[in-house]
């Protein structure tokens, strides 16, 4: 049965593979939409999303923008070319591009996720959009928690457009070839039920095998080098990210005596000592994921917006079945619902732009992402048959064209994602990005016996002391 909730939040699976979206970066001038009229200009703004090749979604995008030019003639929109965003080091170019002075630097960029602009805001890069929200008419149609993380004493930091959240995918060729051996331990393939950790700990010992052709198969990857596409996804599911942000800057890091931090990890140590979990310690991301799409990998942390991805890498969204992240012993006994997080992507404004620019630059992201804007792409989606997955942070968005395209698992995975979402308010990237990585580090080298020494000796490591100062630092003390 088809979600009612979808009908409020998830979003749209076309037919194709070709998409380019509005993105973060700066360029040159040139392609100006038409639209313009004799109108005075009342202020200009510079947003990086100029139309270059008349493919798939750049169509609608520059139709958009011309119907934007039309009515606003008021303002005067100058579109740059993209430029590359390193994606592992996103605060940096976000900094770098901010802090220029050119024709070209953009009003407004995005970022990957509400932490950074929450970072961005304490580093003094961007400003708030907290009038332009307030006055937005479709404002009541974003999720509490999803403005509650763009939003800093009362401040709205960012402009909050699409959300994504990570599921557990399984290779449904291999649940199938493993379908005896699954309904041995009381498994059906095409309906697997992992309520536990435990559930998945048997499942994934059971789709590591050696298939018909030599191959071996592992029944769980993860890549260690991303937190939250391996370790961190069971740790907030489990009720605890590891890490506390308190109101003086500081963070609480109690990992050794955290029960639900120490059980994350013994999960990875069982599952290692089970030989069952892949790891990408010695291998390129690529050729991590490489493992993923030729079917070595029987389950794996996956992003829905990776589905045209992995499509063109011959793993279609059609031969994967999409499950919630269960919940372990110690959430079960003390009635925590699992958790699932969630990543609000956005548009934070340039500190430098004056409060009529930035207004202005509200206006045009709500015409590329309000709710009639999502229904048109949709539309047009589907005539021009364009696959792209991403949900809308807009809850009322008309869907109905696209539940058929969904599958019942993935349906009711986001369902349960979206009805548990965790959206972090962790205010520093030193956290993000060493202690976060450290924790994916120690899952590689764990040891059950040793895992509160080996937290302890982590949370005493001159990073934690560091990580302390700089945020006191970030708060101006």
């Amino acid at each position: 049965m088809k979600s009612k909730f979808l009908k409020k939040a998830v979003a749209f699976i076309g037919l194709a593979a070709i998409f380019a979206t509005v993105s973060c970066g700066g360029g040159n001038e040139s392609g100006q939409p038409d639209g313009s009229t004799d109108v005075p200009k009342e202020v200009s703004i510079v947003i990086d999303d100029l139309v270059e090749d008349k493919i798939g979604f750049n169509i609608w995008l520059e139709k958009r923008q011309k119907e934007f030019a039309a009515a606003h003639p008021e303002i005067e929109v100058k579109h740059v070319a993209e430029v590359s965003s390193d994606s592992f080091n996103q605060l940096k170019s976000v900094r770098d591009t901010f802090s220029v002075d050119s024709p070209t630097t953009p009003t407004v960029l995005k970022v990957n996720t509400n932490e950074y602009a929450r970072q961005l805001y304490y580093e003094g890069y961007i400003k708030p959009f907290t009038k332009s929200m307030n006055e937005w008419s479709e404002k009541a149609d974003l999720d509490q928690s999803i403005l509650d993380g763009y939003t800093y004493n009362g401040e709205v930091i960012g402009f909050p457009v699409t959300i994504e959240t990570p599921l557990l995918g399984f290779n449904k060729n291999v649940l199938k070839e493993r379908e005896q051996a699954l309904k041995d331990i009381g498994q059906q393939y095409d309906a697997l039920k992992i309520e536990t950790w435990e559930d998945y700990r048997n499942i994934v010992k059971t789709l590591t095998y050696r298939n018909a052709s030599g191959t071996q198969i592992a029944g769980a990857g993860m890549t260690t080098q991303d937190y939250y596409q391996s370790f961190g996804v069971w740790a907030i599911a489990n009720g605890f990210d590891g890490v506390i942000q308190n109101a003086d800057g500081t963070v609480d890091i109690n990992w050794a005596n955290n029960q639900s931090m120490v059980e994350t990890l013994q999960h990875f140590a069982k599952m290692k000592e089970d030989g069952s979990i892949a790891y990408n310690i010695d291998v390129s991301t690529t050729t991590y994921f490489g493992y993923i799409w030729r079917g070595n990998i029987a389950s794996f942390t996956y992003y829905p917006e990776w589905a045209t991805w992995f499509a063109q890498n011959n793993l279609d969204s059609d031969n994967i079945d999409i499950y919630p992240f269960p919940v372990g012993e110690y959430a079960k006994a003390n009635n925590i619902a699992a958790n699932s997080p969630i990543f609000t992507i956005g548009y934070v404004a340039n500190a430098k732009a004056t409060a009529a620019q930035v207004e202005a630059a509200a206006k045009y992201i709500e015409y590329i992402y309000g709710k009639e804007a999502w229904e048109s792409k949709i539309d047009f989606a589907y005539e021009n048959m364009i696959q792209f997955v991403t949900y809308p942070a807009l809850k009322t968005v008309d869907l109905e064209k696209v539940y058929a395209d969904l599958t019942d698992n993935w349906i009711n995975a986001i369902e349960y994602a979206m009805g548990h979402m965790y959206v972090g308010k962790i205010n520093t990237v030193g956290y993000i990005t060493d202690i976060r990585s450290a924790l994916s580090d120690l899952v590689k080298t764990t040891d059950a016996a040793e895992i509160n020494k080996q937290l302890a000796t982590l949370e005493n490591t001159t990073k934690l002391s560091w990580l302390n100062a700089y945020n006191r630092n970030v708060k101006g003390e």
